[in-house]
Parts: structure tokens; sequence; C-alpha cells
């Protein structure tokens, strides 16, 4: 089975110690084929990545600035745009996926 995992939480290494990394790890493990999502925030001056780490494939995505300490009308933007963003993403890296 195919999983989408979309967080708006920072999620970089598949093995840290986390409820929702544990929790991949687990579908991982059992041998379903996992996929995530999550933002690189503009004030990191990241730009999109896409990698398989450790048998996940991780997409880190180019968001506004979503969490932190971002102005409430910034973090406003970012949160009605974020859903726009992950639809393109998932368009160009993972339509392919079935």
């Amino acid at each position: 089975m195919n999983i989408l995992f979309m967080t708006i939480g920072k999620m970089d290494n598949i093995e840290d110690h986390t409820i929702y990394c544990d929790l991949l790890r687990c579908f991982r493990d059992a041998g379903h084929k996992v996929y995530t999502i999550s933002p690189y925030e503009k004030v990191t001056g990241l730009k999109t990545k896409y990698e398989k780490k450790n048998g996940v494939n991780m997409l880190h995505v180019r968001t506004g600035n979503v969490t932190g300490k971002a102005g409430l009308i910034e973090k406003g933007i970012a949160q009605l745009s974020i859903e726009l963003v992950f639809i393109k993403a998932i368009k160009r890296y993972y339509s392919n996926v079935k």
C-alpha cells in the first residue's frame, strides 16, 4: 500500500524518535511504500528537495513561514496557500505513484 503523510512540522530524518516518525517506520517495516511531504519555510532559505532516506520518500517543499516568528498576516497567508503548494508538489514529484 502507498501511504502519503503530509505535515506542517519539520521532518528531516525518519529515524527521529517522535510519534509520527515511529508510525511511518512501522508502516515502512510492514512493507508499505511511504511518501512524506513537509515544509521548508521561507525563513530557512532552503529550496524544494526530494530525497529517499532509509526506505522513505521524503519531499521538502519550500513554503511561506507557517510557524515560528512570522507576523500574523504572513502566517495566515502561508497557511491559506500551503494546500495549493502541497498539491502542486504532489503533482510534480509524486505523479507517477498510483
